[in-house]
Parts: structure tokens; sequence; C-alpha cells
């Protein structure tokens, strides 16, 4: 079977985060894991994302950057952690509709 990854970043991304991670986790096709870079962020992404991967019904991979990247070297640092076959990119305040 083909396996899915999703890559998101993030950077300050409070306001939305949560709404985003409950809408990939509602799909009616999960994905076999999700990979979020984070980018130094100052607010609370980072205790977000934490209690998200108790609760996450699929793998989330998680990582801080020690340093700010950039939004361009941060998505590129988390597709390079994707295994999946097929790898979609996702913003942190994007909606993920079922299906």
């Amino acid at each position: 079977m083909t396996t899915i990854s999703i890559a998101m970043c993030t950077y300050n991304s409070e306001a939305h985060l949560q709404e985003q991670l409950d809408s990939v986790a509602n799909q009616t096709r999960l994905p076999d894991e999700l990979v979020i870079c984070d980018d130094c962020s100052t607010d609370r992404t980072e205790d977000i994302v934490r209690a998200f991967v108790n609760i996450a019904p699929f793998k989330v991979n998680f990582s801080v950057n020690e340093k700010r990247l950039g939004s361009t070297a941060n998505f590129e640092k988390a597709i390079c952690m994707c295994q999946g076959d097929i790898i979609a990119l996702a913003d942190h305040d994007d909606i993920c509709y079922p299906q």
C-alpha cells in the first residue's frame, strides 16, 4: 500500500495550529506520518504540537530547529525527514476537509 507523509512547518502558529492538526486527524484516509518542523517559535506552538503527539492516530515526528531557517529551508528539512511514498505539504494555518 502507498504510504502518505505530511510535511508541515510551523513558526508562531498558536492561533491556527490546533484546528489544522484536528483537521488532519479527521481525514477519511489518515496519513502514515506527520512531520512537523518548528522554526524557533516563541509562542505556544511547541506545547500544542507536543500535546497532539500524545493523542494523534498516526505517527508524528516533531523537530524544533536550533536556529531560524526560514520558510524554504524549513520545508526542505521537513520533506527530507518524510518517509512516505507521497509527500503532501501543509501550512500551519491550512484546514483539511475530510476526503
